[in-house]
């Protein structure tokens, strides 16, 4: 109680707790949910392979629908964006270059104990197929959404727009997007479609939930429009895990 206290009169009195509950739920889901994908085996030669335990234990699948937490990550990112975007005090280009900054430095934090961590390793006889492959794909490939993420970050003064002329249906388009290439990469002319169509859903799929929390940053997702994304997500899910045979494993 006295650290939750001491917590408390600590954190800015601007500051709204609900969203910075979400935004440490997300950090402890989303390792956590790579983990489950992120599982060894070990060869004859002593190299590690990366072998997910969803592959052998399927009944883990519903565990990943709740440690799927990116979506709330990019919903909370774009509603702290929206407010941090109308506290700036200079150009748009100098508040983009320090939100640039902020995700950067873990970044190369990362890149740098790694880069040590291989000569290390390396010294004491881990097998050159682990360092060369497994290792630099485990630890850097989690880190694609932060390309994403600033990606998105960079469209937030359009975002704000749209989410002012459009309220929470500025993120309809997006998702109608991803449907229709899903629809294309999955239906009945599938394999008439070329293999890079996949990469066309990156950019409106993770844009689709920092344009919710956009829109939600500027006051324009009330409690009711609330409820009908939640049943909407629900119905949706159902929909796509029993009707259109989405895989059960997020």
């Amino acid at each position: 109680m006295k650290l939750a206290e001491k917590i408390e009169a600590g954190t800015p009195a601007h500051r709204d707790r609900a969203l910075d509950g979400l935004r440490a739920l997300a950090l402890l889901a989303v390792p956590t949910g790579h983990w489950l994908l992120g599982g060894f085996t070990l060869d004859t030669d002593g190299a590690l392979h990366n072998a997910s335990p969803l592959t052998a234990f399927g009944f883990f699948a519903p565990v990943s629908w709740v440690l799927q937490m990116l979506g709330v990550f990019f919903l909370v990112g774009g509603h702290a964006s929206v407010l941090s975007y109308h506290r700036r005090t200079g150009t748009t280009g100098a508040w983009l270059r320090q939100r640039v900054a902020r995700l950067g430095r873990p970044v190369l934090g990362v890149t740098a104990v790694w880069a040590v961590l291989i000569l290390v390793l390396w010294w004491l006889g881990v097998p050159a197929d682990t360092l060369r492959n497994r290792g630099p794909r485990l630890v850097v490939q989690p880190l694609w959404f932060v390309g994403v993420y600033t990606l998105v970050t960079a469209l937030t003064p359009y975002c704000v727009r749209a989410a002012r002329r459009m309220g929470a249906w500025a993120a309809a388009p997006l998702l109608l997007t991803v449907a229709v290439v899903d629809l294309l990469r999955y239906g009945p002319y599938a394999d008439a479609m070329p293999a890079w169509l996949g990469i066309v859903n990156i950019l409106p799929g993770w844009l689709f939930a920092y344009q919710l929390g956009v829109s939600w940053g500027e006051g324009r997702v009330g409690r009711r429009r609330a409820w009908g994304l939640l049943i909407g997500g629900v119905a949706l899910f159902a929909l796509l895990l029993l009707v259109l045979d989405y895989p059960s494993s997020m």
